[in-house]
């Protein structure tokens, strides 16, 4: 079922021209011969073999991260998630981020791991923006709400 899902979404990416990922694919189709689902398959299994045995994975992980929301934001801001889910995005990227060095040495594949994690963000089948969002509310409100700590003297 998210295997479905995930495929429905990824044909949705590649076909409706709705998606910023399918017009520019279709432009691509023009000069090279392929249907843009092999582009777009050819693509992306050459970006994750060069984040799994490449030494610039760190590079490449990280512009992708980077460009994708710049590039919704500022160019398709009609396609981009709420700015409260971008903010979010932004926040779980750069932690992830400070712990790059150590996770690239303990994790193989760290860089596709790390892609498909900020990815899940918004991907339908999992859509953990939303989620956490809300998540992240009921902490504020739990936090907003608890009995201020006091001194002895009621300070």
């Amino acid at each position: 079922m998210v295997i479905q899902a995930l495929i429905e979404q990824w044909r949705e990416y590649v076909f409706d021209k709705r998606h910023f990922t399918a017009r520019w694919l279709a432009r691509a189709t023009i000069d090279i011969p392929f249907p843009p689902d092999q582009i777009a398959l050819t693509v992306s299994s050459l970006y994750a073999l060069c984040l799994m045995f490449s030494d610039s994975s760190e590079g490449l992980a990280n512009t992708l991260a980077v460009f994708v929301p710049l590039i919704l934001t500022y160019l398709y801001p009609t396609e981009a998630p709420e700015d409260a889910f971008i903010l979010l995005y932004w926040g779980v990227y750069n932690i992830i981020t400070l712990f790059d060095e150590y996770l690239n040495d303990i994790l193989p594949a760290y860089y596709c791991l790390k892609l498909l994690l900020l990815s899940s963000l918004f991907l339908k089948p999992f859509n953990y923006a939303p989620i956490l969002m809300a998540r992240i509310e009921i902490w504020q409100k739990r936090i907003a709400t608890s009995p201020e700590e006091t001194d002895e003297d009621g300070n």
